[in-house]
């Protein structure tokens, strides 16, 4: 699950802090009871942390919108069966870059799994608003998802079954894969709400250089007192959901691929071209989460429960997940010809040009 995120730092009096929001005790030693763990970080590694997610949540905001704004300037006779969902992915990348910015998750375990909010959004104080903002940054994540087996049926379809094409190249359908993912949505946000608990029960959280307190404001979710059930069905889920991209997309990847190649006498070089270049795009923007965050967190969770390594090695792992919103912009604007091109045209726009036209009298002598 993407429970992974960057924790805020703030930098006084020449040392690095940890902090949520409100500066923290200035006390140099914290003393732990008996009953309660001490859990080290490197405050080193949490504030180059701190950077790459305020650069990933920036660059994700503003390459996000420069590509929604590109897709406005495409011709209508464009992208016709590529346009909405393209639309629509780079909403929900534009969300989650924001989401992953507020919340900036961490994760440990500690009896249970442990979420641990530690971004802007506990600055208003209230735990269940942070639980909140949790749930909606795994649901955009999730429903980015949701969204890449609809994108690979409708670019099969345009490219293999045109006919059948023209009735996916319609708002109706755009709304229906909406209201889909909108009802899927619903289902993982109970289920989510049923496992996330707010809790108390946390370990105490040290600078290995410093000894100074960590996280003393922030929020953590726990799923010690979650519903079993509900977090098996969760993760059976979460589990069909991977399975479907992947296999929407190796299916309908090869059948366009394919089908370009057996009728190759039928279409242009270039238009040949631009096919396989969106199908490319496509590939990538379902691939790369996966190796950026789901592919990560199996590998690390079989680490730490074969005792082969602590649960720190997760927040190493997945410091690459926040880039995921720049990721998929950044593929549109490499491998979507039209819309780079309708930038460029916005960027370096020729002033229009002026044809003067004169009328010339010729008046002849007549003494000639």
């Amino acid at each position: 699950m993407p429970e992974m995120g960057n924790d805020w730092l703030l930098i006084r009096s020449n040392s690095f802090v940890l902090s949520s929001g409100r500066p923290m005790e200035a006390a140099p030693t914290t003393v732990a009871s008996p009953a309660q763990e001490v859990h080290t970080f490197s405050e080193v590694f949490l504030v180059c942390r701190t950077v790459n997610t305020a650069a990933a949540c920036v660059l994700g905001i503003l390459l996000n919108i420069v590509v929604l704004v590109g897709l406005t300037r495409v011709p209508k006779h464009q992208l016709k069966s590529y346009r909405y969902i393209v639309a629509v992915l780079t909403v929900v990348d534009l969300l989650f870059a924001i989401v992953a910015g507020v919340t900036s998750p961490g994760f440990d375990v500690y009896n249970s799994f442990l979420s641990i909010m530690t971004g802007p959004i506990t600055w208003f104080g209230l735990p269940e608003l942070s639980r909140f903002m949790f749930v909606v940054y795994n649901l955009i994540y999730y429903a980015y998802f949701l969204l890449q087996p609809v994108t690979f049926v409708c670019r099969y379809f345009a490219i293999c079954r045109p006919k059948i094409a023209t009735y996916l190249n319609t708002k109706p359908f755009l709304y229906g894969a909406v209201f889909s993912t909108i009802v899927y949505g619903f289902a993982q946000a109970y289920l989510i709400f049923s496992i996330q608990q707010v809790t108390y029960e946390t370990p105490i959280y040290e600078s290995e250089e410093t000894r100074r307190r960590l996280f003393s404001s922030a929020h953590f979710m726990s799923q010690n007192h979650g519903n079993p059930t509900a977090m098996t069905v969760e993760i059976m889920l979460y589990a069909i959901l991977v399975v479907a991209v992947l296999s929407t997309m190796l299916f309908c990847s090869l059948k366009i691929f394919f089908y370009l190649r057996s009728n190759s006498n039928h279409f242009t070089i270039k238009t040949i071209e631009a096919h396989k270049r969106l199908t490319l795009a496509l590939v990538l923007q379902a691939v790369f989460p996966i190796f950026t965050g789901v592919i990560p967190s199996i590998v690390c969770m079989y680490l730490f429960f074969t005792e082969k390594a602590d649960s720190k090695i997760l927040w190493y792992a997945l410091v690459i997940h926040v880039w995921q919103p720049v990721i998929s912009p950044t593929i549109t604007l490499c491998f979507v010809a039209p819309v780079r091109n309708a930038l460029k045209g916005l960027v370096f726009k020729k002033p229009n040009t002026v044809f003067v036209t004169t009328n010339s009298i010729q008046i002849k002598d007549s003494r000639a």
